[in-house]
């Protein structure tokens, strides 16, 4: 657990930043005019490897060179000492799975779940890889065909080449640029749109408290009752949706507190890495309806006895 820890550790305070002049419009061509300006310090533009940079900067960057540095310094964030921990740890792994008389960690770990070994999650996933080969590679043919519009004589689509090609597909083919959508987009607007869907859905309030304190100035704070009686508060969420060092990286729900009946309050925190300032990408705005549902989970579960 320690180990893991750490390792969690180094890679939530290792941010790293690919830079390039501010002149260079080939360098930064693709990028939107707002972006490259809100990262612009003393004639550099800083782009960084948390989300709010890194997505953009892959979906829409025409420079391979720029997507393929962030991607690749993006990857290697906690090396060289995560390096030397994930050895440690598989050592460890592996000592006590064969103390405990188990051919490995992997047969260990999947015989109190529904695949029972190691062996029957292999063959699951080459049967899941079987099934979905043929389409598969039907559309990286395609992201290819675009790619080599191009560069004529690729032959490979790379990791940071997918998102870039994949937005250039849906642009010829469907007719749909991603773009369109970002006046939408923008963080309070999503925000204030998601908790009103919630609250027309599940038959709730969410009552802003700014007043609270948090572990951090950014974080957002709501007690949480039903619409038929709003005066009788059944859970409280807090809103960490900003990047900052340190911070966990991803996007997750997190219980404080389990609710019970008239006991305690259920409380939970939302913890994501979208744009403070800028539009957020439709992925963004999805996966925070996803995470939200979470919370809205811990919440209302958060009535029984």
């Amino acid at each position: 657990e320690e180990l893991s820890t750490e390792f969690s550790m180094n890679l939530n305070s290792d941010t790293r930043y690919v830079e390039r002049d501010a002149s260079d419009t080939v360098a930064l061509s693709g990028l939107s005019a707002d972006f490259i300006a809100s990262h612009t310090t003393d004639g550099k533009v800083r782009i960084s490897t948390d989300y709010p940079d890194l997505q953009p900067t892959l979906k829409f960057a025409d420079n391979s060179t720029l997507r393929a540095e962030l991607y690749r310094t993006y990857n290697s964030r906690g090396y060289p000492r995560n390096s030397e921990i994930l050895a440690q740890v598989l050592a460890l792994r592996h000592e006590k799975a064969t103390l405990l008389g188990y051919r490995s960690w992997a047969h260990y770990a999947t015989e109190e779940l529904m695949m029972k070994s190691e062996i029957d999650a292999d063959a699951f996933l080459a049967q899941v890889a079987n099934l979905t080969k043929t389409r598969s590679e039907e559309e990286l043919q395609v992201i290819l065909a675009a790619k080599q519009e191009d560069e004529p004589s690729s032959d490979a689509v790379y990791s940071y080449d997918s998102s870039y090609y994949a937005e250039k597909v849906r642009k010829s083919t469907f007719e749909l640029d991603s773009t369109e959508l970002h006046p939408y987009f923008h963080y309070n607007n999503t925000r204030d749109g998601i908790v009103a869907f919630a609250g027309e859905m599940f038959g709730l309030k969410f009552h802003h408290q700014p007043q609270v304190k948090t572990w951090h100035e950014d974080v957002d704070t709501y007690d949480v009752s039903w619409t038929s009686k709003p005066d009788v508060v059944i859970g409280r969420i807090h809103l960490d949706m900003f990047p900052r060092t340190n911070k966990y990286k991803h996007a997750a729900q997190f219980p404080i507190r389990s609710g019970v009946e008239g006991v305690q309050l259920a409380e939970g925190a939302l913890v994501t890495n979208f744009p403070q300032t800028g539009p957020m990408e439709h992925g963004q705005v999805t996966t925070f309806f996803h995470e939200f549902g979470h919370l809205m989970h811990h919440i209302i579960g958060g009535q029984g006895q």
